[in-house]
């Protein structure tokens, strides 16, 4: 539920600020006969987006080439001479904004540079093959749990516990491995066209920047408090982070989007709309990865703990049973992610088919 509501907030900014930068007003026009009312401004159309997505978002989509003749230079409402003499006298700001802009561009090109694709494709095959093996593993220390257990306490059913436990991660990591290969030729025969590779620089941006923010935080909360046991969790938290704007950074040649100047409104939303789609399979396979070992890790500590503390150890080992399924929900990632991925996808194509039909009731309404 977090990818479709990310994308569903995502595209409502989009069309808020679009909506803005092409001029768009409310008019006082009236709607024709039998039309949609659509005479509102970039506030109007944004929580129309907001509240009803699947209709609002392609109407703005259908509706965008007309804005732009109508409301930009040489159109009916175009901004007048004044409001355009007003705008230039900004110009220094804009000399400043883009000194700042030239800035980030040279900082995120020395990222992709020292992170190219080859390296991050090399990673997640690395991150992959941590799952698997960590899958097998997972299955492997459920079963000596469970042998132990049934040791100590003299009960049969612990043991066929553990048994049952191997078993199913066995067959969790059979089908994971069958959907991987499925993701890998999804990606690779669903081309996407995007007109810029801004949207996807300006997500690792704030994905970069969140991560800095997190590691000055548990700094400051270092010193502070000299609480060195918080900053090392929050500093590994703000490396994760940053290494996910890294792959962000590299979204486009790894999930097979292709940059086309010349796209029409309705092929730039839809291709935003299939990146963010693919998008699940580049994720599901990094927390696959990396929630396996952390998951392992955290068990694991959480068993010696619970020995060390002189706890019956049946009992220590109930107390790791949620740590168990959470292991067992990441291991069937890649197979969720890919069932995610096909479900946003018959979305998009119904957006598609909802725009293909808006086209055509426009070419029988002018002829």
């Amino acid at each position: 539920m977090i990818i479709p509501l990310l994308i569903l907030i995502g595209t409502s900014i989009w069309v808020f600020f679009d909506a803005k930068s092409i001029g768009i007003q409310k008019t006082g026009e009236k709607a024709q006969t039998g039309m949609v009312q659509t005479d509102m401004g970039p506030a109007g159309w944004a929580i129309c987006c907001l509240l009803l997505w699947i209709v609002a978002f392609p109407l703005y989509l259908y509706k965008r080439p007309g804005y732009k003749k109508k409301f930009q230079p040489g159109g009916i409402f175009a901004p007048t001479l004044p409001v355009l003499v007003a705008a230039g006298s900004h110009s220094d700001d804009f000399e400043k904004s883009a000194i700042v802009s030239r800035l980030i561009d040279a900082l995120l090109s020395k990222l992709r540079s020292a992170f190219p694709p080859e390296v991050c494709r090399k990673h997640l095959a690395l991150f992959r093959t941590i799952g698997h093996t960590g899958t097998l593993v997972a299955g492997l220390l459920g079963l000596i749990i469970g042998i132990i257990a049934a040791i100590k306490s003299d009960s049969f059913g612990l043991f066929l516990a553990g048994i049952a436990w191997l078993l199913c991660m066995l067959i969790i990591d059979y089908i994971s491995r069958r959907f991987a290969q499925v993701s890998e030729h999804l990606v690779s025969s669903t081309k996407s066209y995007l007109s810029s590779s801004v949207y996807i620089e300006a997500i690792a941006l704030l994905v970069l920047v969140a991560s800095a923010a997190l590691f000055g935080f548990g700094l400051y909360t270092a010193i502070k408090i000299g609480d060195i046991d918080g900053f090392v969790k929050v500093g590994a938290w703000s490396v994760w982070l940053f290494y996910i704007g890294v792959l962000t950074l590299n979204a486009g040649e790894l999930l097979n989007v292709e940059i086309k100047k010349e796209l029409k409104a309705e092929e730039e939303g839809v291709g935003l709309l299939e990146l963010g789609a693919k998008s699940t399979l580049l994720a599901g396979l990094f927390y696959f990865g990396s929630g396996i070992l952390f998951g392992l890790v955290d068990t694991i500590w959480n068993i010696l703990q619970a020995t060390k503390d002189d706890q019956w150890f049946a009992y220590a080992a109930m107390g790791t049973v949620p740590y168990f399924i959470s292991i067992a929900v990441i291991a069937a990632l890649p197979f969720l992610a890919c069932l995610v991925f096909l479900i946003l996808y018959t979305s998009i194509a119904a957006v598609k088919s909802l725009i293909r039909i808006a086209s055509a009731v426009d070419k029988k309404d002018g002829a």
